[in-house]
């Protein structure tokens, strides 16, 4: 294989036994740097022409230039107790920025608009109240606002930040608590090991007694899942979010199947989870009452003309 021949080194321009800068090459008036020429002009030479000697001022009348904020300590201790001085902004306080934003969010579905254009801004101790026909589009929303599904169009952000972020979603997921319609109850286990198989996870087991005891399953703990009824199944999914608080629950019809008391216990638990802070998001067909909620009302879609 042939050699490449070997690059030249990167000296400057020798003209003449001379050393010149390309500087001086452009700019005659530079003196040349060489060993014959001893007495060149010191003001013009290629050292000097960077470096310049200091200024002398010619006017001793005139004061001199007020030392920079860079070149004398006393000027910068003067800035730093000025900035110390200077007013202070007010401060955020908690709960004035939204936790959650849709901002035109839109959704398809094989080749559907399923939604469009939503938007909203969601407090600390908010609770949404999505009702609407069957095939309106709320379990969807409620899964894409837990990431199942990535939006068509438009963004969600999560204290300010975009759900786009693997990052941000990664600590936005362990604050979500999604309540969809299967139950993801494991049969073959008892009552206390479906809560507690994810507690253990959380470092909240020591919350699954007392959530059981709360949704009225504590005398079925040691019984398996599949001898509980449909209202029961129910509870046992309610225990789940207390034995595992997060601040936002997405709740798809969490009244099916319960009687009076399991709704009043329904309602106490999201009214009381929002007192703390926490914010629901409710999706039902029966009437469930919330105080100070904001009802999202999602019309009859029709999939022909691809809108809403």
């Amino acid at each position: 294989m042939a050699r490449l021949p070997k690059l030249p080194p990167r000296n400057p321009v020798r003209l003449a036994n001379s050393i010149v800068s390309p500087l001086a090459a452009a700019d005659p008036s530079i003196s040349r740097l060489t060993p014959s020429s001893p007495n060149a002009s010191p003001s013009r030479s290629f050292f000097n022409y960077f470096f310049p000697p200091p200024r002398v001022n010619p006017d001793p009348e005139i004061p001199p230039p007020k030392p920079s904020y860079w070149s004398d300590p006393e000027s910068r201790l003067e800035t730093s107790r000025n900035l110390a001085e200077a007013p202070i902004a007010p401060t955020i306080q908690p709960g004035e920025l939204p936790r959650l934003v849709a901002s035109r969010v839109a959704c398809m579905r094989s080749g559907e608009v399923v939604l469009r254009d939503m938007n909203m801004s969601v407090y600390e101790g908010d609770g949404v109240l999505l009702t609407g026909p069957n095939g309106s589009g709320k379990s969807t929303f409620l899964r894409l606002l837990a990431g199942f599904i990535k939006p068509t169009a438009g963004y969600l952000m999560w204290q300010g930040h975009s759900l786009m972020n693997p990052d941000v979603y990664d600590m936005y997921r362990v604050n979500v608590h999604l309540m969809g319609a299967k139950d993801a109850i494991k049969n073959s286990f008892t009552v206390d090991d479906n809560v507690r198989t994810w507690a253990v996870l959380e470092g909240t087991e020591d919350r699954v007694a007392w959530a059981l005891e709360a949704v009225g399953l504590k005398h079925l703990s040691r019984e398996p899942a599949s001898i509980l009824s449909m209202g029961q199944r129910k509870r046992l999914q309610l225990a789940r979010l207390l034995a595992i608080p997060r601040s936002l629950w997405l709740l798809d019809e969490p009244s099916v199947g319960l009687d009076l008391e399991g709704v009043a216990l329904l309602e106490g638990m999201v009214e009381e989870h929002r007192a703390a802070g926490g914010i629901a998001f409710v999706a039902t067909h029966t009437p469930i009452q919330l105080s100070s909620c904001f009802h999202l009302r999602f019309p009859v879609r029709d999939p022909r003309t691809f809108a809403m």
